[in-house]
């Protein structure tokens, strides 16, 4: 049996769509978004019957897939998942984990209690949950940023793991005005291919410019995603993949005749 992961993201911010993103890269499951704001064709299942409908398609969905899955929910639409999961309560035998995104501006501190306080522990065992804290600065202790969302996870005595990741919205800033797919960007090679190829074959320095910034780019998603595994590890969902380094890149070609 396939195991479905959900990412319940509550801030559109960068930091909380790029985690989402490697974590897509790094388990290679299939991907349900579930956004109401954003049409996409991939989500046609039940969209015509009403969001709740749409989070059952969604999941139906990955449950028909060979792979294991992930459901991202944007944060206007975690009430939906919250009523999914109360009705089908016991049903969803193939939920491994949720990670719940957290950044420390307020509304996604509340939106993140709110969504806790109403699954927990009435339509979820507590260990099945998870709290990942994003966006902040790596040299700063978070407690103090998120005294929030920390005073609400002892009032409903939440027993999932609590973890943070040096991950920030500037880390994805460059890759998103570029439209890289972050989650093809776990080890990056594919761009220092093109770039090599590039000044091989002897294109243009404005051309190489240009590739120069996408690749840097690349590069600091790689960073992220490197950063990133042993948190990944940590929460323990499934994983395929594993961050390749540029230097391990380029020690691989040095060694090839």
């Amino acid at each position: 049996m396939n195991s479905i992961s959900i990412v319940a993201r509550t801030s559109d911010s960068l930091a909380q769509s790029g985690a989402t993103e490697l974590m897509l890269g790094l388990s290679g499951a299939s991907l349900r978004r579930h956004d109401a704001s954003v049409p996409d064709a991939n989500n046609a299942i039940g969209s015509s019957h009403g969001q709740l409908d749409a989070v059952y398609g969604h999941w139906c969905a990955l449950m028909a897939s060979p792979n294991d899955g992930l459901l991202d929910v944007a944060p206007q639409n975690l009430q939906d998942l919250a009523v999914f999961m109360e009705a089908r309560k016991n049903t969803l035998h193939e939920l491994g984990r949720i990670v719940v995104l957290v950044s420390p501006d307020p509304e996604s501190q509340h939106t993140a209690n709110s969504f806790l306080n109403t699954i927990v522990p009435t339509s979820v065992e507590p260990q099945k949950c998870a709290v990942l804290l994003v966006d902040y600065p790596r040299n700063v202790s978070p407690e103090p940023l998120f005294t929030e969302l920390y005073a609400g996870l002892r009032d409903i005595q939440f027993e999932g793991p609590i973890t943070s990741a040096p991950i920030t919205s500037r880390q994805f800033e460059e890759a998103h005005a570029h439209k890289l797919m972050v989650n093809s960007l776990v080890n990056g090679e594919a761009l220092e291919d093109e770039f090599r190829a590039a000044r091989e074959a002897g294109v243009s320095e404005k051309k190489l410019y240009g590739l120069s910034r996408r690749l840097m780019a690349a590069r600091t998603v790689v960073a992220a995603a490197r950063e990133f595994q042993p948190v990944y590890d940590a929460l323990r969902l499934p994983c395929i993949a594993t961050v390749v380094t540029t230097n391990d890149v380029s020690h691989h070609r040095d060694a090839t005749p």
